[in-house]
């Protein structure tokens, strides 16, 4: 596979971003207004991103995290929380959390992987240190 690009959230990517997660209403501007979004970009084409959100104790929250199924394996979901902590570290946050869901077995694995463990609010939590 030809590397891809890992970057902030840009006007043109909404399709793409509709496309990999439909059941989102996000709305175009909320996303890019937001910029709290980051995607993995191969080509033209957006193949993953991630969204997030700082709560009021400066702590990031995981909202969505999708890769397209024709390329999952491949480190994209990796490298997109790798540039979500190259971000956050700007800002001293020292927590990333994954709240309020079900995890399918593939999810918690991958989630495992890169260092997140179940907290005391049974939510996946990975603290920076």
């Amino acid at each position: 596979m030809v590397g891809f690009d890992v970057r902030t959230i840009k006007k043109g990517d909404y399709n793409y971003i509709i496309k990999l997660n439909p059941d989102k209403a996000y709305l175009e501007e909320e996303l890019v207004r937001d910029n709290k979004i980051i995607v993995a970009q191969l080509n033209d084409d957006v193949i993953g991103y991630l969204k997030y959100d700082i709560d009021e104790n400066n702590r990031v929250k995981i909202i969505d995290l999708v890769v397209d199924e024709m390329y999952r394996g491949l480190g994209v979901g990796y490298q997109l929380l790798l540039e979500l902590e190259a971000h956050i570290r700007k800002e001293y946050v020292n927590d990333i959390l994954v709240t309020g869901r079900k995890f399918t077995k593939e999810e918690l694995n991958f989630y495992n992987r890169q260092g997140f463990r179940y907290n005391v609010n049974s939510n996946l939590e990975k603290r920076l240190n």
